[in-house]
């Protein structure tokens, strides 16, 4: 059963396979994108959460969500998203060298535990996942945030949303995507 979403929609919405999203301009609460390929042409806010479970969705002109945002599948395009819980995104540069920073961090043996934010490792130091070392790496202010917003929205904050997608990888998956940050950026990766 296909549903047409158009103007602004104050509650929630769940997008699926078939659904008619293009004259969605808002949404008021929470929305799940589910349906791969999703193209949200006109929508500008969600006051919720937004979750993307499907690859491929393409939010063009969102600018604000105002709850988390978790995306869980690669390819999502939110080119021009300014803020996630009312906090400014970093601009690409600050989240690249961000991430470049979590990499050289996270990549230590023993360093990375993509099962929980924050862990004990070995009964010494700590381990975080690639949000929770954006968290710790940001000192007091970053616990700050972590507290004061989700923990996905911490880690959107700080790195930006497109480093979302990393936030649901196992730990190979996690090592070999920031393996390939150090890569990209001409750094060596710790021994």
């Amino acid at each position: 059963m296909m549903t047409t979403y158009k103007g602004d929609v104050k509650g929630d919405v769940i997008v699926r396979k078939g659904d008619d999203v293009s004259k969605l301009t808002s949404v008021g609460g929470w929305l799940d994108i589910s349906a791969e390929g999703a193209q949200l042409p006109v929508l500008t806010s969600v006051g919720g959460w937004l979750d993307i479970s499907a690859e491929g969705a393409q939010l063009p002109v969102l600018t604000s969500v105002g709850g988390g945002l978790d995306i869980r599948a690669e390819g999502a395009q939110l080119p021009v998203l300014q803020k996630v819980k009312g906090h400014d995104l970093p601009d690409a540069e600050t989240a690249r060298q961000r991430l470049i920073e979590v990499a050289k961090h996270a990549l230590v043996p023993g360093a990375l535990y993509m099962e929980g934010w924050h862990n004990k490792s070995n009964g010494c130091g700590t381990a975080h996942c690639i949000a929770g070392w954006a968290v710790h790496l940001a000192r007091e202010e970053g616990y700050a945030l972590e507290a004061e917003v989700s923990q996905p929205a911490a880690g959107n904050i700080l790195l930006g949303a497109e480093a979302s997608a990393l936030f649901y990888l196992n730990n190979d998956e996690a090592r070999s995507a920031l393996h390939k940050v150090l890569a990209e950026a001409g750094e060596k990766a710790p021994s």
